[in-house]
């Protein structure tokens, strides 16, 4: 049986971190971009439709990982 070292349990971790950051920051974009558009429409969405907190699955290595992301900081 193979067992992690630090520097191998660090990438792994690093590995899903960054995974997961991606997949929930593409999901919160999408939901605010969508957002704009139906206010540039003259729709007004539920303030709810404006997600800072994403679950994420994804599988990584053989792996399933599901992690709740919340997004916070302003978006440019």
């Amino acid at each position: 049986m193979y067992t992690l070292g630090f520097d191998d349990a660090f990438v792994f971790t690093t590995g899903v971190i960054c995974g997961a950051l991606h997949i929930a920051d593409s999901k919160v974009q999408t939901a605010f971009n969508d957002f704009q558009v139906s206010l540039s429409k003259g729709q007004v969405l539920p303030s709810n439709s404006l997600k800072n907190v994403v679950d994420v699955e994804f599988i990584y290595e053989g792996v399933k990982y599901t992690l709740q992301v919340m997004g916070r900081g302003v978006y440019i």
